[in-house]
């Protein structure tokens, strides 16, 4: 018969081993935090709702929708779609695909020199100032091909082109979601699916230019070495197990967010009638 003390010796290990697993998983998901802020991930997070916004004010401009409205739904908005949530969802399926080891790995390039300037400078590009500054740029960016086939081997690298399609169809959404609200009609989202398949093909075309033209921006002032000793890196097969992660990361943020946003304006179409 088994004794008191040997289960209770059982309980206590399993205990001491339940703790310990959890204070890993907590460094963890804290180094990964760190990574996805490093590797700029954070910057791309935080287009998300800026774009989800600009779709309800393009509703609202079509609708010719009164104030009170608009700020009803860009209130919604903001407590639907938060930048957090979706950085939360990019850091768990990065700490879910990763092991510490190869955070800490990663981090030892992005880290690094050339690691902080490369990813300052996609995250400037990504950002509203950097579109606005390449766009006065696009002329000499468009005459200078060395810099662009750089530019379109990074991309096929990064997969950038996947996300600029999907904030596109992000944006669509809000702005259709939001015009239903406003027409007091339900989201037919098969519907909006639909027209969505039919606007792929041109909507990845100028996804293609405009990632191409965007990391040709980034990467104008810095050293062909540099940007060598990048494609190296992209191209480990633990570097693209991260940017997967944490493309994926988005794209839940995305799903979640709009769950939540469908739950927001369902509730304001109630309060309404």
């Amino acid at each position: 018969m088994t004794s008191f003390f040997t289960i209770y010796r059982s309980v206590c290990i399993g205990l001491l081993s339940l703790l310990l697993t959890v204070q890993v998983s907590a460094d963890t998901q804290q180094t990964a935090s760190q990574l996805v802020s490093a590797s700029g991930f954070i910057s791309l997070s935080k287009q998300l709702p800026q774009h989800f916004n600009r779709g309800i004010q393009d509703a609202v401009d079509y609708q010719k929708a009164p104030e009170s409205q608009q700020q009803q739904l860009l209130a919604q908005a903001q407590q639907a779609i938060t930048t957090a949530n979706i950085h939360h969802h990019v850091e768990q399926t990065v700490t879910q695909s990763l092991s510490a080891s190869d955070i800490t790995a990663l981090m030892q390039w992005y880290n690094s020199p050339t690691g902080q300037k490369i990813s300052a400078a996609q995250s400037y590009a990504a950002s509203e100032a950097g579109f606005e500054a390449m766009m006065l740029h696009v002329n000499t960016l468009l005459s200078e091909e060395a810099l662009l086939q750089l530019a379109a081997l990074m991309d096929q690298q990064l997969g950038f082109v996947e996300f600029i399609v999907d904030l596109q169809e992000y944006q669509a959404f809000a702005e259709y979601s939001s015009q239903q609200a406003l027409k007091h009609q339900s989201v037919d989202l098969s519907y909006f699916g639909n027209q969505m398949k039919q606007q792929r093909d041109p909507m990845r075309f100028n996804a293609e230019q405009l990632a191409v033209i965007s990391l040709a921006y980034a990467f104008r002032d810095i050293s062909r070495e540099e940007i060598r000793a990048y494609e190296h890196f992209l191209q480990q097969p633990l570097t693209q197990l991260f940017l997967k992660a944490a493309m994926r990361g988005l794209e839940k943020g995305m799903q979640e967010t709009q769950q939540h946003w469908l739950g927001s304006i369902t509730r304001l179409q109630m309060a309404s009638e």
